[in-house]
């Protein structure tokens, strides 16, 4: 009888730690749990903060001003022509608009593992972060963060879709 007892309590206890732990149980998705995802025109833009409604009016008129994306060739990092001609434009963007803060978020396509492709992301974002400090925006106003291939922008399995997917995004923070 005390062997019945003892097993419905730990039964008991067992449930009631399963049903109020929920709170505490790590999902590996907390970024995205605290961002929030708007579209501009076609490009979908993570917005990072906490007055949401400021920081998506400025991202949209960032967005249409000069645009947020840069495009990479295949494994690589190097800044072409393009996208100088893109920063150019952010960094004239965020210097005439001063006071914000930046997160330059790193992307790649699907090939590749996700160790490599979180890596070549993180170069991505560098390169780009580099280049705006490098054309007058305060390091300590932007950071950086790669999500690899975990986020692509088109689905698809060619070329047309991965050329899409290689970039990095500058998403206001604040």
């Amino acid at each position: 009888m005390i062997k019945k007892i003892l097993l419905s309590v730990s039964l008991l206890v067992a449930v009631a730690a399963c049903a109020g732990g929920e709170d505490n149980v790590s999902t590996g998705n907390e970024l995205s749990e605290t961002t929030t995802s708007t579209t501009a025109s076609d490009v979908n833009v993570t917005t990072y903060g906490t007055d949401l409604s400021q920081i998506n009016e400025k991202q949209g008129a960032f967005d249409a001003a000069v645009g947020a994306n840069v495009y990479f060739a295949f494994d690589s990092h190097s800044l072409d022509e393009d996208a100088k001609a893109t920063l150019r434009k952010q960094a004239e963007w965020l210097k005439s608009n001063s006071g914000l803060s930046l997160i330059v978020e790193g992307h790649t396509d699907e090939r590749g593992t996700r160790e490599y492709n979180l890596a070549l992301g993180a170069r991505r974002a560098n390169a780009t972060k580099d280049f705006l400090i490098a054309s007058g925006i305060p390091a300590s106003s932007i950071s950086t963060i790669s999500f690899g291939k975990e986020r692509p922008a088109v689905a698809g399995f060619d070329e047309s879709a991965w050329s899409q997917n290689r970039r990095s995004i500058t998403v206001l923070k604040k």
